[in-house]
Parts: structure tokens; sequence; C-alpha cells
């Protein structure tokens, strides 16, 4: 059988019915005045294609396949038969036809209320039908046609899920082969906590907690994403160490659609007596996407001759930062962010305590969620 051939706006409001064979037989002559919103059967089909057919008369809605002979500006079909019984239909006069109409015209004609000739309980059936594509209750279709009306109309029958972690190696994207379009989401890496210097007796020092990773979100085509895009994903800042800023963590990317800047490291301070601060880590910004949030900056970190507190790392849309180190009178590193994306804790020191090393930030992440027609 050769392949159903689909056009759009193509229809007649007026349509004679010849039968040429006893009940449920004969042709379909296309006769019958254009609407304003459509084109001729002869601009859209060659001869002998095979196109999809509703027609409406006598009260009952068919839905059939037809041959179009261009001659006689007609669609055969041999039997047309009531689809919940089976039974061939006699059908006479003048008929509503729709013919060749891809089914995403059809449903935006019909919600519009722009389905001429229609009355309300028509049009609700006629929704019900286009509907059926993607409950899989489509009648006389097989699989692989089922298949090709839900890519025709949109309709997602799958969820998939793609997800990119950092591994130090180039990563490719190879979307779905059934893919409508894509949410991708990334997360950069996280900021470094600050490293503290080693203080004197009766001195302290502390570090400031790095900057969470930045975030971008942007809903994407499958024509937009292609055969394939490079993912990259940024790993999370180290800490600082000794007298150190901790490092900025990596950018996260999908090729050019989608970028998120990774967070800053904290800052770190000499030693001295009395009441001490120093910032955190900042200065990280996504730049390309739907949805672009800056990443959390570290807390500072703040001591009160002889407590310390390094400052707690910012924490992201997909985990916490490390958090805040507090030690009397004694030296103590920064906590790593468990989650992805978020910063380091600073470190810390008092009275002689030696220096520390601020925490590591947490490493990114790339989430691609698919929606498929199959």
């Amino acid at each position: 059988m050769a392949d159903l051939k689909y056009a759009g706006r193509v229809a007649e409001t007026a349509v004679t019915y010849g039968a040429t064979g006893g009940a449920g037989m004969g042709d379909i002559f296309l006769s019958g005045a254009i609407d304003t919103d459509h084109s001729a059967f002869s601009a859209k089909f060659a001869d002998g294609d095979l196109i999809p057919v509703s027609v409406y008369g006598g009260g009952k809605w068919l839905e059939i396949e037809g041959t179009y002979n261009l001659g006689a500006n007609s669609i055969s079909r041999t039997t047309f038969r009531d689809s919940s019984t089976g039974v061939n239909l006699a059908l006479s006069g003048t008929m509503t036809v729709l013919c060749g109409w891809g089914a995403a015209d059809a449903r935006a004609m019909i919600r519009n209320d722009r389905a001429q000739s229609f009355n309300a309980t028509q049009k609700n059936q006629a929704l019900a039908n286009v509907g059926g594509v993607g409950t899989d209750s489509a009648q006389s279709l097989s699989g692989a046609q089922k298949d090709q009306a839900s890519v025709n109309i949109g309709t997602v029958r799958a969820v998939r899920v793609q997800k990119f972690v950092y591994t130090g190696i180039a990563q490719t994207y190879t979307p779905d082969p059934n893919l409508l379009y894509a949410i991708a989401e990334g997360i950069a890496g996280g900021g470094g906590g600050a490293g503290v210097p080693g203080p004197g007796a009766s001195q302290i020092t502390v570090g400031g907690g790095g900057q969470a990773g930045s975030y971008a979100r942007r809903l994407l085509t499958a024509v937009q994403i292609g055969a394939s895009q490079t993912a990259t994903v940024g790993n999370g800042g180290n800490g600082g160490s000794g007298a150190a800023n901790g490092s900025t963590g990596g950018s996260t990317s999908l090729g050019s659609l989608l970028s998120a800047g990774g967070g800053g490291g904290g800052a770190t301070m000499g030693a001295g007596a009395g009441i001490y601060a120093i910032q955190g880590g900042s200065g990280g910004v996504a730049t390309v996407g739907d949805v672009l949030v800056h990443g959390e900056p570290g807390l500072p970190g703040i001591g009160v001759y002889p407590m310390i507190t390094g400052g707690q790392g910012g924490s992201s849309n997909f985990g916490a930062g490390g958090a805040a180190v507090v030690a009397v009178g004694v030296a103590s590193n920064g906590n790593s962010a468990p989650g992805f994306g978020g910063g380091g804790s600073g470190s810390g020191s008092a009275s002689a305590g030696g220096g520390g090393t601020g925490g590591s930030g947490g490493s990114g992440l790339l989430v691609i969620t698919e929606f498929c027609s199959k």
C-alpha cells in the first residue's frame, strides 16, 4: 500500500456522493464550493495519491483512505462502513468532507471554532478523533500510522532523561530519534572555599565560602538541537590552601544553546587580632537560556578572637553548599560541597593553630528531559 499523503489547509464544504454500486459503494465527487481558508484538492494532490478522508453525512462520521482521481476530481473508495458496527453505509446527497489535513491543522481549526459546517457535537467528536491518536485508540490505524500521526500532531507518548556529570573529557549529547522537544537544565561547578594562613599567638584568620554555580534552563525543539550537541559540565573549584582564595568553578553548557557560569571562589584574609570578616565568593552568572539564575553567594568568614567561623558555601538549585566550620583556638579546614554545584566552605584558624584549606565546590550537572512521539 502506498503511503498516505497529507497536505494541510485543504477542505470543501459541499460534496456530492454518487452511489454507483449499492449501499456503501461509490465515489466522492469534489464539486462543492471551497471555503476561504483552504485550497482546491487539485492544487495539493497528484492523480493516484492515497489520502486520508473524513466525511460527515446522513448523521454518520466516516474516516477512510481514498485514491484521488485528478481527471474526475473525485476520491474513490469501494465501501464506506460505520466505524462502530462495521455495517456498510448508504450515503447520498451533499456531505461535509475534510481531506488530506495534517491533524494539527484540523485540531487548531476545530478548537478555534473555525471548522465550517460543523455543529457543536460534530466539533467535539472531531476533537475526540484527533485525541485518539495520543491515547492509541484511533481506529483503523496501524501502529506505524499512529506513530506517524503522533509526530504530525506533536503528541508526547514518552518522556526520557539524559544526564551528564563532570568526567574531565568531552561528551556528546545525541537526542532520542523520536524527539519532539526537550528541556535542558544546567548547573555550573561551585566555587571553592578560601584557605587561611597560620596566625600568630592571640591572632585569628578566616576565609569566605565559595559561590554556588549558576543555573540555566531552556526549552528546545528537535530542529534547534539537530543531530547532536557538545555537552560540557564544569568541575567544582578547588579550595584555597594557606593564604589563597578558592578557585572559580567550571562552566556548564550545551553547545551554544545553553550556558551557565561557575561560582566564584571565597576570599582569604591575613592574620590579625580583634574582629575580622571577609566576603564569600560571587560573580558567577548564567548567560544563555530561557531561565537564568545566578549562583547563591558564599557567606563571609567571621572571627572574634579566639573563635572563628569559615563562611558557608552557597547552595545551588541541585545541591547544598559546604557547611560552615566553627572552631575556638585551633585551625579548621573548610567542608566540600555535598551537592551538584554547591560552593565549598571557607577555613579558619586561631592562636597559632596553623594554616587551613578551604572546601572544594561541587561539580556541575546537565540534565536534558526529552519529550518524544514514541
